[in-house]
């Protein structure tokens, strides 16, 4: 069956509830991640994946009749990102998900042996990610496992709504410089493979932010520490928890990301933020400078240029 159909996921779950009823339920993805662009690239159906939309759709169908998942998890690569979390906290209480890329084996299962009746998602996650850690305590690629309390996404949201939301009324030609320094200088997330996915650690660009002074930015900080409930990473830079900023990969952001991206249920001040940006970053806007820096157009008889001042 095509694992990239949000029916046979949803289907799936219905079936193991029924067959299989319990007081809670957990769900694991084991297969390839790219974060929020999706997850289960199914080889024998076209490389068809299911995307964040797919994801809320069945999992809004299949919880219906049993309620919250207890946790949700993706033993994946790039799923430990504010996009994903977003998409699945309506319908589980934990997620666990790797910020970073994962080797080929994935996670280490013997956790279950360790697990107990009574356990919430959150006390079942920490011997998730500790087995997992151990299993690569050696490799010196990055490896890093979190939960997330995605009961407490709500209050996060609402303050990345309330710094994006300012500096997004602040972008121009003027203030890009600082931000794009800003961006370039915060944790990249996925740098082991040969494509960029334009993620970045969010707890990072946040310190970033708060050493610079940035409104909210303090407050935004506070609610990433409570959400991120658990946190191993073989990198001190790797928070938790992750985000879309796009600044290197250009090709893919102007087909198709920048419309999928814009599309997702996700805080809209961000999405405002991210289209503004990207704006300057594409190179549209450049005539907008004012003041010294202004650039001015100067011709040579065949073709007209755009001339930087020197400073």
């Amino acid at each position: 069956i095509n694992m990239g159909d949000p029916k046979n996921l949803a289907d799936f779950i219905e079936h193991a509830a029924k067959d299989f009823p319990a007081k809670k339920y957990s769900l694991v993805f084991g297969d390839h991640g790219s974060g929020w662009p999706g997850i289960l690239h199914d080889e024998g159906n076209g490389e068809d994946g299911l995307n964040m939309t797919e994801l809320n759709t069945a999992l809004g169908r299949a919880t219906k009749n049993i309620g919250k998942l207890e946790l949700i998890g993706f033993d994946a690569c790039l799923m430990a990102s504010m996009e994903v979390a977003s998409a699945v906290a309506p319908y589980a209480h934990y997620m666990i998900a790797s910020q970073e890329t994962e080797p080929g084996s994935g996670w280490d299962y013997g956790f279950i042996s360790r697990l107990s009746p009574g356990l919430s998602g959150g006390e079942a996650a920490k011997h998730i990610i500790d087995a997992y850690l151990a299993d690569n305590a050696d490799t010196l690629s990055p490896v890093s496992l979190s939960c997330i309390d995605l009961d407490a996404l709500e209050p996060l949201k609402r303050e990345l709504a309330s710094v994006f939301g300012l500096l997004s009324g602040q972008v121009s030609a003027n203030s890009y410089t600082q931000l794009a320094r800003s961006r370039s200088q915060a944790k990249a997330i996925g740098s082991m493979v040969p494509f960029d996915y334009d993620l970045i650690d969010l707890g990072d660009l946040v310190r970033l932010y708060k050493d610079a002074g940035v409104t909210g930015a303090e407050a935004l900080e506070a609610g990433l520490e409570k959400a991120v409930v658990y946190n191993r990473a073989n990198d001190p830079r790797l928070t938790g928890l992750s985000i879309y900023y796009p600044f290197y990969n250009k090709d893919k952001y102007i087909s198709p990301w920048a419309t999928h991206y814009q599309g997702l249920d996700f805080v809209p001040e961000y999405s405002d933020f991210v289209r503004s940006v990207s704006g300057f970053w594409l190179g549209d806007p450049l005539t907008d400078w004012h003041g010294a820096g202004a650039l001015t157009p100067a011709s040579d008889g065949q073709r007209t240029r755009l001339r930087m001042p020197r400073q």
